[in-house]
């Protein structure tokens, strides 16, 4: 909605706007531990599940914004224009026109947000001490060991935890390509 927001709803400050959201494109996520870290240790949420989320919505903000401000601007405004002649809300126009229009980038974004939520070690060793709430891809960590890695069973571990990535690909691959090529083919 915000990079709905800042595309098509043109007001004074929508390009300062769309720069600040974009600014979060610039912090890396090292950078932001410890303050992240002494804010959660404050608000008594460490070892959470949401003290992992908030870090990964923060940080994935940016980049859907900036992907489906994209999508946006190449929805041409007469759509809108008709959904409203035809006596919808700019909230109806949106949810009915103009959302079906961008679903490959909602999808592109959903993937590259799982992807790199699934692979992430940094927010999830950090913030989390109990192992039974460490995700999946933080266990192949521990097959390694100061004298000796158990490579069998490492292996064995990687395949699983490649399983829900290969899934949630096979079954959105063809939005995938259709977000892909929105741009590139103009009809």
């Amino acid at each position: 909605m915000a990079s709905y927001g800042v595309t098509r709803l043109r007001w004074k400050l929508s390009n300062l706007t769309l720069g600040i959201f974009l600014l979060g494109l610039m912090i890396p996520a090292y950078g932001s531990v410890i303050p992240l870290y002494s804010i959660f240790n404050k608000a008594g949420i460490l070892n959470t599940y949401i003290a992992v989320i908030i870090p990964h919505i923060t940080f994935a903000l940016p980049t859907a914004i900036f992907i489906l401000s994209g999508f946006f601007i190449a929805v041409p405004r007469e759509l809108e224009e008709a959904a409203i002649i035809d006596g919808c809300s700019l909230i109806q126009a949106f949810r009915k026109v103009v959302t079906p229009v961008v679903v490959p980038g909602i999808v592109t974004i959903t993937v590259i947000s799982f992807i790199n939520i699934w692979n992430d070690l940094l927010f999830s060793q950090i913030f989390l001490t109990d192992k039974a709430k460490m995700p999946l891809p933080i266990g192949l960590t521990e097959f390694k060991g100061i004298y000796a890695t158990d490579y069998v069973g490492m292996i064995a571990a990687i395949v699983i935890t490649v399983i829900p990535v290969i899934i949630v690909y096979v079954i959105l691959h063809d939005k995938i390509i259709d977000g892909m090529i929105a741009g590139a083919v103009k009809g």
